[in-house]
């Protein structure tokens, strides 16, 4: 128990905050405000190091718990209600890495999913109604590093970033069917960082055209 602070309010440990150092438990901290465990904190570093959980009442809502084990790698598990409104879980294992899903109602409004396996790494899906309005798409798969983002079914508003074989890191962003106010950036074998901003009939358009060896990149 070398070098450890104790803060503790009362004998019912409301809101009381521990940080210990020692051979066994090196670096620990524990806040806790009441009994039933109510905005509960809790980090540990011992045999599998740095596990956090953050727990608000009984009934898991608003729960936060981040642990690393031999199992389950680097876990992140986020619930606010039985209903599993807004959960964010994030798991490292050995059959799914790197897995975030987040979702808030049984409708699956505003609903991210992101996970590496086999088949579609590095994967983000995000939906916030039926009818695709805002929707997020990031995927990595036979056409690699593409993402879309649509608001409603006339696709205004859209942002679409793709890497294929033809046409390798291209970004596209539209706001309506008559095609006002978008910018379009490719890069292909023929024409290598080209970047097209477009008005309505065409007025107002500027294009930048490089070539061999200019690498683009969309953050």
């Amino acid at each position: 128990m070398n070098s450890f602070v104790v803060v503790e309010h009362d004998e019912n440990m409301n809101s009381f905050v521990v940080v210990e150092h020692d051979e066994n438990m090196n670096c620990f901290v524990v806040v806790e405000h009441d009994e039933n465990m109510n905005c509960f904190v809790v980090v540990e570093h011992e045999n599998m190091n740095s596990f956090v959980d953050v727990d608000h009442d009984e009934n898991v809502n608003n729960f936060v718990d981040v642990d690393h084990d031999e199992n389950v790698n680097n876990f992140v598990d986020v619930d606010h209600d039985e209903n599993v409104n807004n959960f964010v879980d994030v798991d490292h294992d050995e059959n799914v890495n790197n897995f975030v899903d987040v979702d808030h109602d049984e409708n699956v409004n505003n609903f991210v999913d992101v996970h590496h396996d086999e088949n579609v790494n590095n994967f983000v899906v995000a939906d916030h109604d039926e009818n695709m309005n805002s929707f997020f798409v990031v995927e990595h798969d036979n056409m690699n590093s593409f993402v879309v983002i649509d608001h409603d079914e006339n696709m205004n508003s859209f942002v679409v970033v793709g890497h294929d074989e033809n046409i390798n890191s291209f970004v596209v962003v539209g706001h309506d069917e008559n095609i006002n106010s978008f910018v379009v950036v490719e890069h292909d074998e023929n024409i290598n960082s080209f970047v097209v901003v477009e008005h309505e009939n065409m007025n107002s358009f500027v294009v930048d055209d490089h070539d061999v060896n200019i690498k683009f990149c969309c953050c």
